[in-house]
């Protein structure tokens, strides 16, 4: 079978025209590559422990994103205590991006 069949009630429609293609495009790759260089540049700005804590949250070791829970777990913390951790993380970017938009640096 040709993608090139014609197909449809009145035979005027290409088959390749109803194939829907998912695939990512090269200009889905490149906006993918800038914004995890421009995470990475973010995470690089927190301590450590911060930045693990955002790593498991959101996945981005292993595409798994982890509960509070097994955070806590994992770095001997409580729940709470991975909640206030992410939180801080996240103040202290805001404050940044708040600075740099008006041409200060922190």
């Amino acid at each position: 079978m040709s993608l090139d069949l014609q197909v449809g009630l009145e035979q005027d429609t290409e088959l390749s025209q109803m194939i829907l293609d998912d695939s990512p495009t090269p200009e889905d790759y490149a906006t993918q590559g800038l914004m995890r260089q421009d995470v990475e540049k973010m995470l690089a700005e927190l301590e450590q422990k911060e930045r693990e804590i955002l790593s498991m949250r959101f996945g981005l070791f292993d595409g798994t994103e982890w509960t509070l829970r097994a955070i806590g777990k994992k770095l001997n913390l409580s729940s709470e205590r991975v909640r206030q951790e992410r939180k801080s993380s996240h103040d202290s970017s805001e404050e940044k991006k708040a600075f740099s938009s008006e041409g200060l640096s922190c």
